[in-house]
């Protein structure tokens, strides 16, 4: 059995067989120190139902991805995967609690159980974005190959990264479009400002992506949407106020989100 459970944000549960990895999970309503933000929708981890781990892996060091409080929460022999160029005092930190960083690269593949993991490179779509310079797009596939899940995190997938992931499992079976490489303008005073997008609109830009990707192969058997959740504090209030925007165009409604995480 192959299975894919959204966290919410961009937090993923992935199990094959007896074997779970998380994805850059947040399992708390807080940030780690120094980011003005709140999570939505609110979450409260529950212990009784969530199942145990065999690895974290996380896509890059920002602190929507990289949260502390989630990681305090779990088993400190859960090994964390890690980008290799993050910052070290983030690595220490994780080290700090307890846990194993395993430091990782682009092109690198391992095992978790019956869960195999290959990470690759991407680009950003523009200056605004360029400080993603450590994100890792991740693949995760059941080994027995039934079922697979990749999410391109907070940079754009490339022809060659999208080649490579048809050539391993076929075809895709969860792709995952994180709203941060998508469409900003959800969010007043987001990179490239403007009014928001309607949700009609939002879901054909991906379309239009999609049709260009897949031309010369089949889709993925199930496409989605995922963040941004969350609303920005301080210098960023403005972002706060247009929540419910940004929330309109995620394709998976709040009643999504995991039982393993309660409101």
């Amino acid at each position: 059995m192959f299975s894919v459970t959204y966290l919410g944000h961009q937090g993923w549960l992935v199990q094959g067989g007896q074997s779970r990895i998380l994805v850059d999970p947040l399992l708390t309503g807080e940030y780690s120190p120094g980011f003005l933000a709140e999570i939505h929708p609110p979450r409260r981890f529950d212990h009784r139902k969530f199942p145990a781990i065999d690895a974290v892996v996380l896509s890059h060091e920002h602190a929507d991805h990289l949260n502390l409080p989630s990681l305090a929460l779990l088993d400190r022999a859960v090994p964390i995967v890690l980008p290799a160029r993050s910052a070290r005092a983030l690595a220490d930190a994780v080290t700090g609690l307890g846990f194993r960083v395993v430091p990782s690269r682009t092109g690198d593949t391992f095992a978790a159980g019956e869960l195999e993991v290959t990470l690759f490179g991407g680009v950003t779509p523009g200056a605004q974005l360029d400080w993603e310079v450590t994100n890792l797009q991740i693949l995760i596939a059941d080994r027995a190959r039934h079922g697979s899940f990749f999410t391109y995190v907070d940079t754009w997938p490339t022809a060659e990264t999208l080649a490579a992931v048809r050539q391993k499992v076929g075809r895709i079976g969860v792709l995952c479009h994180p709203n941060n490489m998508m469409d900003w303008s959800c969010l007043e005073g987001g990179p490239g400002g403007g009014p928001p997008v309607s949700p009609l609109a939002f879901a054909a830009e991906l379309a239009g992506a999609e049709a260009s990707w897949w031309r010369g192969g089949e889709a993925p058997a199930v496409s989605v949407i995922c963040g941004p959740g969350l609303a920005f504090h301080g210098d960023d209030v403005s972002f706060a106020e247009h929540a419910r925007s940004a929330l309109s165009t995620r394709a998976l409604s709040d009643d999504a989100v995991s039982h393993y995480l309660q409101a």
